[in-house]
C-alpha cells in the first residue's frame, strides 16, 4: 500500500520482472540487503527507490531534498524572520553619523578614570 496525497492508502502494482512502480523502482527487504550499493546509486542519480514488506512499502530511498552545504547564519536569520534583507540591495550603505567625536570621547574618559583614581587615594 502506499499513501496517496489525499491521504488513501492504495495497493501497489507490483511487477516483478521490472521491480517498477509508476516509474519508480520497487525492491524487496531481502532484495535491498543484497543489492544495496546499487540502489543507492540509483537514489543517489536522483531516482527514487521503494523498500516493500509484502504489499506495503515500508520506507523510500531517493537523493536529499537539498544539497547539503553550510548553513549561513545570515540566511538562517532571514528565513526565521529575526532580519529582514534590503529591498534595495543595489543600493550604496548609508554614511555614519558619529554620535561623538572621537577626542571628546576621549577626554570623558580620561575625567572618568580621574575622578576614580582621586577617589581611592582619599
Amino acid at each position: 500500500m502506499v499513501e496517496s496525497a489525499g491521504g488513501d492508502r492504495v495497493p501497489i502494482e507490483w511487477s516483478a520482472r521490472r521491480g517498477r512502480l509508476a516509474g519508480m523502482r520497487v525492491v524487496s527487504v531481502k532484495g535491498l540487503r543484497e543489492r544495496f550499493a546499487e540502489c543507492l546509486r540509483i537514489a543517489a542519480a536522483g531516482e527514487i527507490v521503494f523498500v516493500r514488506r509484502g504489499d506495503h512499502v515500508i520506507a523510500q530511498l531517493g537523493p536529499p531534498a537539498t544539497r547539503w552545504r553550510q548553513s549561513d547564519p545570515l540566511e538562517d536569520a532571514i528565513r526565521g524572520g529575526i532580519v529582514t534583507p534590503p529591498t534595495h540591495p543595489s543600493d550604496p550603505m548609508p554614511r555614519r553619523k558619529p554620535v561623538l567625536r572621537f577626542a571628546t570621547f576621549m577626554r570623558g574618559l580620561a575625567e572618568s578614570r580621574e575622578d576614580r583614581w582621586n577617589r581611592r587615594r582619599v
